[in-house]
């Protein structure tokens, strides 16, 4: 896959889809951490460091406080894309009013506190008393008489697995509508310390659902890693176990994102882009959900494998390095460089 390539694509190429995202929703503050000193601890490892040593206070720095989750922010990646989105989420907070797209609220969103390093953040969240109760049905109450139109979107992003206990039960009962959809990609959130059982309800529920959409699994390489220990499919070096794992399921395709590259998994093949190095200001957190739009965006609008593998790329990169979430010129203009 060539960037200089999809520079160009971003430029010419000016399809534009309909896609719904949903159900979450986390209101994010952003910390820098000091010592007693006043001086930033920058790493992770430092800071691991300080507390072994027996260090019992530090201080912090609110930098930002803004509209986070996993649904909020896939759906700002497709809408800087162009793409005409629609999100559903928990969104019960005045720090969602600002998103300039069309959002609908089912309740409370999480709080997260993020704490900024430079070799990585590090995140405490509260849940949201609502999200775990969440249904199907509370996403048709507030879509009303466009409800089925808003899932047989071009592309339909379900998000945040993890956070909701009965997303599972969700997914059965949207397989058994039957409609007649497009592109559907999950993005499970860290699933990474789930126990096999519910695991394996998922991969189910999403084999079910490859009846009604084209059903795409996308998951960091931990979480992968996870999915093929349950499911007893045998890790390789050569990338066959994502053709094994998506074979295992019964979907269209497996993805697995990461800092080096992204690779997938689909009925045409295997398919590997490498990532571009990002520097900067290394914010991590919400880059893999612009992975996910960024992907979404591309599979909608019908381009091949490779690109939308690097679309993804570009809109993680983008966000790690400025912590800025990329349009289609300011996107174009990064893939010159890369």
């Amino acid at each position: 896959m060539d960037y200089a390539g999809l520079a160009t694509r971003l430029r010419e190429d000016q399809s534009r889809g309909g896609v719904t995202v949903f159900p979450d929703g986390s209101v994010d503050t952003f910390y820098e951490v000091h010592d007693n000193g006043g001086d930033r601890i920058d790493s992770r490892v430092a800071f691991g460091e300080r507390i072994a040593d027996d260090a019992d206070s530090f201080a912090v720095d609110r930098s930002e406080r803004k509209p986070g989750g996993q649904a909020v922010n896939t759906a700002r990646q497709t809408h800087a894309l162009g793409d005409e989105t629609r999100l559903f989420g928990h969104l019960d907070d005045p720090v969602f009013d600002g998103l300039d797209f069309e959002t609908a609220s089912m309740g409370a969103p999480a709080s997260v506190s993020v704490y900024e390093f430079d070799d990585g953040d590090l995140m405490f969240a509260e849940g949201s008393e609502e999200m775990p109760d969440w249904s199907l049905s509370d996403l048709r109450a507030v879509a009303g008489d466009a409800f089925e139109a808003r899932l047989t979107a071009d592309a339909v992003c379900c998000v945040n697995w993890v956070s909701f206990d009965s997303m599972t039960g969700a997914l059965d009962r949207l397989a058994s509508r039957g409609f007649d959809g497009g592109l559907f990609v999950l993005d499970p959130g860290d699933l990474t310390g789930v126990r096999a059982d519910p695991t394996t309800r998922l991969c189910d529920a999403l084999g079910d659902l490859e009846a009604t959409y084209d059903v795409v699994l996308s998951a960091n390489g931990d979480e992968i890693a996870h999915l093929l220990r349950v499911l007893s499919v045998g890790e390789t070096d050569d990338g066959s176990d994502l053709a094994d794992l998506r074979e295992r399921v019964g979907i269209a395709g497996v993805v697995r994102h990461g800092k080096s590259e992204a690779a997938a998994a689909t009925a045409d093949g295997r398919f590997t882009v490498p990532n571009v190095k990002a520097g900067g200001k290394r914010r991590q957190t919400g880059s893999g959900d612009r992975f996910t739009g960024g992907l979404a965006h591309g599979l909608a609008a019908g381009w091949e494998w490779e690109d939308a593998l690097g679309l993804g790329n570009l809109c993680a990169s983008f966000h790690v390095e400025t912590g800025e979430t990329g349009t289609r010129e300011s996107l174009a203009e990064y893939a010159d460089r890369a």
